[in-house]
């Protein structure tokens, strides 16, 4: 999907209107499900081997593993 195609100002303007209506406006993480979905597609749509899906299937362990970290980096300053 080119950026200068039809198709692509379809699907731009739909995720835009989607992201930004009222009931989902105000779950920011149906937001981000909703872009994760749409870019799911949009890289897809060329090519199927454009999706990598593994990091997401997880449940969220690279942020986990963020969190886990910023904890440490507290304890260790508290220990300063």
């Amino acid at each position: 999907m080119l950026f200068n195609s039809f198709p692509f100002f379809i699907f731009y303007f739909i995720v835009f209107f989607v992201y930004f209506l009222p009931a989902v406006r105000s779950r920011v993480k149906l937001q981000n499900l909703w872009l994760l979905l749409a870019s799911y597609f949009f890289y897809g749509y060329a090519d199927n081997r454009n999706i990598i899906v593994t990091p997401h299937i997880g449940g969220g362990t690279i942020e986990s593993r963020i969190r886990l970290f910023n904890e440490c980096c507290e304890n260790a300053i508290k220990l300063l």
